[in-house]
């Protein structure tokens, strides 16, 4: 997800992977940086403090478990996620 759209978390959320060497479509021209920056400073200001609420655990792990690309990265967020909501919920998934 590229972090000027954090807001789409906040309306159901999605998982955009970038393991396998794609770049943000948004790439920082030089002239535009100030402002790219500033944009996503913004979302982050304002949706950060939210996401506790809607970007639980649960969601997470349904969101990489369907959108990812099984990167080594994604198992192991998914094995991590998978044990901790075990711990913490005391279910097994």
């Amino acid at each position: 997800m590229l972090p000027s759209r954090a807001s789409d978390l906040l309306d159901g959320g999605s998982y955009t992977p970038m393991n396998l060497w794609r770049y943000p479509r948004e790439a920082m021209a030089d002239a535009a940086v100030a402002d790219q920056l500033e944009a996503i400073a913004s979302e982050l200001v304002r949706c950060v403090p939210l996401l506790p609420s809607v970007l639980t655990p649960d969601v997470a792990l349904a969101l990489i478990e369907r959108d990812g690309e099984d990167a080594w990265c994604e198992r192991r967020w998914i094995e991590d996620y998978r044990a901790w909501i075990a711990a913490a919920c005391g279910r097994a998934r």
